[in-house]
């Protein structure tokens, strides 16, 4: 060596020297695989074993004796690795119908992903339909929000599966839209053939909505950062219903498209169908076709950008002509009397920030940050005024704090209150916890009505938390902090027995 180098992971270092010394039955595949992966990109690990990383042998060795698990891609280039590796040729003749059934049990498994992904999007669809039977109609382009975010998110999974069918996995996706200069675009949409010929046309459907819905939203988002996207791009300006059906419409176009691009194959098998098509000949009218349907598409994010403008401009003007949420003080002064100022500032702070939402909510979304808000609020009180006190008299009663059987999480956390309790923890040592309960009433509060007004915000915050809130349902909350009986002077053993 040039000069000395250092394995940066000396267990995975331990884990190749077990492997290439043989009597390795024992080790994991995933480990396997990701000390090999330590091995390309570890100096020390390359010079320790030179012959096993050159041309990567022993990671398609390991990939031709099925001790690692496969990814997209790389039984195919097992396969071309073989073809040049006597070794490999010597310790494993069959590799070529060994690499074809690792392929097979590959293609199905992700083919039965896929299948799992259509049934999970089919539970949450026919659960958002018989929600929108309880809203009013002006509601129910919230729930489809909920509907198009599920879809979306399913895309960058679907993709995953899809690289197992086609030989260009690992190298480039699977698009809706292919490049037809691009010859591997072209290799992987046409490869995924026996794929979408082998499932149901109503799993063929879900597989183009779902990409082509991550097109329009994002491939790389969260359900939950998906709903927040379409609710910042869409607001109320573009119905999102119409945008489903326009979705699914085009999807079944760019399905008809495909099928017909694509032939059937005469010996139709998922497991042996080779991924690639024989005839390089460029698609006939298929670009044409395809440009069509992406002009479509084009032409609601076209919608969408110019909805974002109109909503920058009123946003604009809103903040110049609307309050911020500490000039809504006075009107909480007013609602709570001398409880307002007993409260921590934080708590003011999340107090002022759910007036603010409640008072501009138009959206499904903002009515449920408006409750959400609310509940943090009082959550933020209990922590502070009952169960920090609480947790501290624990501590000094009994010293060494153990958590209690059938408790989610600590009262007490390294000698100090857990800051992190949440409400539901809150109140299962209020209502189960005896010390807890005989400490609180010393403290004089009334361990019941506490316990019994935190079942009653529940209801509500754990619905805001998913904003899936209505506007009914933001007022209660609303009531319950702001209104004359607010749980909030449940807090404070002074104003808690009236």
């Amino acid at each position: 060596m040039d000069e000395e180098s250092y394995c940066d992971d000396p267990a995975l270092g331990e884990v190749l020297r077990q492997y290439f010394q043989g009597g390795n039955d024992d080790i994991p595949g995933s480990l396997i695989k990701d000390a090999l992966s330590h091995l390309r990109a570890c100096r020390a690990c390359e010079d320790e074993h030179p012959d096993a990383a050159k041309d990567s042998h022993a990671w398609h060795a390991a990939i031709i004796g099925e001790r690692i698990p496969v990814g997209p891609g790389e039984s195919t280039q097992a396969e071309n690795h073989w073809r040049s590796c006597d070794r490999c040729q010597q310790e494993h003749p069959e590799g070529l119908s060994e690499l074809a059934s690792i392929k097979a049990k590959a293609r199905e498994e992700a083919k039965r992903e896929i299948i799992r992904l259509y049934h999970d999007y089919e539970t949450t669809r026919h659960a958002m339909l018989s929600k929108m039977e309880e809203y009013p109609q002006e509601e129910h382009s919230g729930v489809i929000s909920e509907m198009l975010a599920s879809l979306a998110s399913k895309a960058p999974l679907i993709g995953w599966e899809l690289d197992f069918f086609h030989e260009m996995g690992g190298m480039t996706d699977f698009y809706v839209f292919p490049n037809a200069e691009d010859s591997e675009a072209l290799e992987a949409w046409r490869g995924v053939n026996a794929l979408i010929r082998s499932v149901p046309e109503e799993i063929q459907q879900f597989i183009f909505s779902a990409r082509l819905c991550g097109d329009l939203f994002g491939q790389n988002l969260n359900e939950d950062e998906l709903l927040v996207k379409i609710h910042n791009e869409l607001g109320n300006s573009i119905d999102c219903g119409t945008l489903m059906r326009t979705v699914e419409a085009a999807a079944e176009e760019v399905r008809r498209v495909y099928l017909e691009q694509n032939p059937e194959l005469e010996a139709h098998n998922l497991a042996t169908a080779p991924s690639k098509v024989e005839d390089d000949s460029p698609m006939i009218s298929v670009k044409a076709d395809l440009q069509r349907i992406e002009t479509k598409v084009s032409d609601i994010k076209d919608q969408v950008a110019s909805v974002q403008a109109v909503q920058m401009e009123q946003q604009w003007e809103l903040e110049r002509i609307n309050p911020e949420p500490s000039e809504y003080v006075p009107e909480l002064q007013t609602k709570l009397g001398e409880t307002y100022a007993r409260l921590e500032p934080a708590t003011q702070e999340l107090l002022q920030q759910g007036e603010w939402d409640y008072k501009h909510a138009r959206t499904r979304p903002a009515w449920a940050n408006s409750a959400s808000n609310f509940a943090k609020a009082f959550e933020n009180e209990l922590k502070v005024k009952i169960m920090r006190p609480v947790a501290r008299k624990i501590r000094d009663k009994f010293g060494k704090y153990c958590k209690p059987v059938g408790a989610h999480a600590p009262l007490v956390v390294n000698g100090a209150p857990n800051e992190k309790l949440a409400l539901g923890n809150a109140q299962w040592y209020l209502r189960l916890d005896p010390d807890v309960r005989q400490i609180g009433a010393e403290l004089g509060v009334n361990i019941g009505q506490l316990i019994d007004a935190i079942d009653d915000l529940k209801v509500f915050r754990d619905p805001a938390s998913h904003s899936v809130v209505s506007p009914d349902d933001a007022e209660k909350v609303r009531d319950m902090i702001l209104g004359p009986r607010s749980i909030l002077n449940l807090l404070f053993p002074s104003t808690g027995s009236g």
